[in-house]
């Protein structure tokens, strides 16, 4: 069977029934056949087959991270109610887990209420500690997509102060700027200087293969994609941005077959 992705060819029914009778097996003492086998689907884009194996998974053994799987599955599947109710039940186990309070916040936003969502984060930023920056960054990056992009530049301008030479940020300021349309000069610099200090670049070409498009280089755009998805082909961002640079060049049938594998992997 060959998967929409077009990269290898996967014998799945095989690989199916093998998940399948492990997972016959599981019980409350070892969920992990249900584990692997939810991230199985999820890897091939079967994200109803993923939310109703962590659904058994949950019944023998709930866990943090099971919900919050689920709540990523259910967020694919557009059950954006669903999915907050996931990762409520992950923050009522850990409340604690910044993957927990990070995924309810942003669902929030999504929702319009970015006020509710900021003082989620700011609850834990005011707590200080060894997370206290992360909680900034995170917080940063919501404002950044839903609400006042300039606050959000704002908030990783200062955090860039106190740790210039940190990838993360500087592909994080890129990022806002390139998705919001705004200051790409600088944009460009953030996600190059990003490049220069880290070992794993595919999502900062992401990045700023948006700044090129942004500014109308599509040529350079396809080229920094082109690298990304050399290094993770299964990122489906980049399949996505791909997609639409190859419309406004005139490749119309890749554009459709970038789309088709980023609606597989990212619906």
């Amino acid at each position: 069977v060959k998967t929409q992705f077009g990269w290898h060819v996967f014998h799945l029914d095989a690989i199916n029934a093998i998940y399948k009778k492990r997972v016959a097996e599981a019980d409350e003492e070892n969920v992990t056949a249900l584990t692997s086998s939810a991230s199985f689907q999820q890897g091939i884009g079967d994200y109803k087959s993923a939310a109703a194996t962590l659904t058994r998974q949950i019944a023998l053994l709930p866990s943090a991270d099971a919900y919050l799987v689920r709540a990523s599955a259910r967020r694919e599947m557009g059950d954006a109610a669903g999915a907050l109710a996931d990762a409520e039940e992950a923050r009522k186990l850990d409340p604690s887990s910044a993957a927990a309070i990070s995924t309810v916040a942003n669902l929030i936003a999504e929702r319009g209420d970015v006020t509710a969502a900021t003082k989620l984060y700011d609850d834990r930023i005011a707590l200080g500690g060894k997370t206290r920056d992360d909680y900034r960054l995170m917080k940063a990056a919501m404002v950044g997509e839903f609400g006042d992009a300039k606050a959000a530049i704002d908030e990783l301008d200062a955090l860039i102060a106190t740790k210039p030479g940190n990838p993360a940020m500087l592909n994080q300021r890129c990022w806002v700027k390139a998705t919001r349309n705004v200051q790409l000069d600088t944009a460009l610099k953030d996600c190059t200087s990003a490049m220069e200090l880290s070992d794993s670049t595919a999502a900062i070409l992401d990045s700023r293969a948006l700044v090129w498009m942004r500014m109308g280089r599509d040529e350079d755009a396809l080229r920094d994609l082109d690298a990304a998805l050399l290094q993770v082909p299964g990122m489906g961002s980049s399949r996505f941005l791909r997609a639409i640079v190859y419309k406004r060049v005139g490749r119309d049938a890749d554009a459709a077959t970038d789309l088709a594998i980023a609606r597989q992997m990212s619906p």
